[in-house]
């Protein structure tokens, strides 16, 4: 699973992000045919292809600040994709998107970026990603990953659900629109 709270709106994928962490069978869908897809519409296997069910996609919880969602990088139209990526991958089972309004004023990520990273098999330790202007940093000490936990848990409480982080997205569609 990746719990995300970046000061960007996100795009993509931390480099980092674990497969898979257990959970129910995902209908997602990649854009292009595994293995099983490719036998069943009478195209055969792919050469040097498993004959195995595709992983299920990683959990990935994603915290996005007002501020990182208003600020104008790029075109309106570069905004206006950004912001209809996120609402279509939101609609995906496995990734969940909230955003954290101004109204709640200043919490405990402010300012600080980072990346949760749990593993699915149990020798692999949860591990935190942290962001700064001039590179990056692991931290896998049991305590110092307690306290980002804790962290993330109190902006995710702090922010709107799924269901109004999407409604608030599309309310900027159309401001991006002017």
């Amino acid at each position: 699973m990746c719990r995300r709270l970046p000061q960007y709106p996100a795009t993509g994928r931390h480099p980092a992000a674990s497969t898979g962490d257990g959970r129910g069978q995902s209908a997602y869908r990649a854009p292009w045919p595994g293995p099983l897809e490719a036998s069943r519409n009478g195209s055969g296997p792919i050469p040097g292809w498993p004959l195995s069910p595709r992983p299920r996609p990683q959990q990935q919880h994603e915290e996005h600040d007002e501020a990182a969602l208003r600020r104008p990088i790029g075109s309106a139209e570069v905004m206006r994709t950004q912001f209809e990526y996120l609402l279509r991958v939101g609609q995906l089972p496995h990734i969940d998107i909230q955003v954290l309004p101004f109204a709640v004023g200043a919490h405990a990520a402010l300012g600080r970026p980072f990346t949760i990273l749990d593993f699915p098999e149990p020798l692999d330790p949860t591990i935190v990603y942290s962001d700064s202007v001039g590179s990056g940093t692991f931290e896998e000490d049991s305590e110092e990953v307690a306290q980002y936990g804790a962290t993330f848990s109190d902006v995710q409480g702090a922010s709107l659900s799924t269901l109004a982080s999407a409604q608030f997205i599309e309310g900027i569609l159309p401001e991006e629109s002017e």
